[in-house]
């Protein structure tokens, strides 16, 4: 099983810079907002997303606890989740580039986001990586490279299907609300997203 992302597998190609109000976080967490330099939207055809996207209609199925008709859905969330966190440390090495990609492709088939690749720093000051989706109607991005690892550190079972929720709601505010004042969709966000990860400014 490929893992899309392994350094050879982005070579350099068009991306896009993302813009709006973002905050380096300086970790990677769930759901995050980013300064401009801390992100770039890759393209569709981008091999990283393709390669996501390949292996989740390849090897999604395999995923323990998942409902083949709704893989993205809360109860199957839940009993994925679950799973993951019951893995030994080494089935959970090998098995989380593919929960990766699900968790991020189920957001991206589900609300039309786009794979961002995203920089930081270590502790240590070292440069790493990471991936997540952003959402243009909400400039806000979902930070999928942080997911398998969380299921295991906070060991609820619910985290995933509680991020997925959150995005639903905030993008259905987005939606319905597009006329509110920034303060007031502040407000709305902050309401929405109930989630110790989630970092507003």
């Amino acid at each position: 099983m490929s893992d899309p992302r392994h350094p050879s597998h982005h070579p350099r190609s068009d991306t896009r810079t993302g813009n709006g109000a973002h905050r380096n976080t300086g970790r990677f967490g769930a759901s995050s907002v980013l300064n401009n330099d801390d992100f770039v939207i890759l393209p569709h055809d981008h091999p990283t997303v393709v390669g996501f996207r390949d292996l989740t209609d390849t090897h999604g199925a395999e995923i323990p606890g998942i409902d083949q008709e709704t893989p993205w859905s809360e109860a199957s969330l839940l009993a994925a989740e679950q799973a993951y966190a019951r893995f030994s440390d080494a089935e959970a090495d090998r098995t989380r580039a593919l929960h990766e990609a699900f968790l991020g492709e189920g957001l991206v088939r589900l609300h039309g986001g786009s794979w961002v690749k995203l920089r930081a720093h270590t502790k240590s000051g070292e440069p790493s990586h990471g991936y997540g989706i952003h959402h243009e109607i909400t400039d806000h991005i979902d930070v999928v490279t942080s997911l398998p690892s969380l299921a295991r550190r906070l060991g609820t079972g619910s985290h995933w299907a509680v991020i997925y929720t959150s995005t639903a709601k905030m993008l259905d505010l987005a939606l319905n609300y597009s006329t509110l004042t920034a303060q007031s969709w502040r407000q709305a966000v902050e309401i929405a997203a109930r989630s110790e990860d989630f970092k507003i400014i």
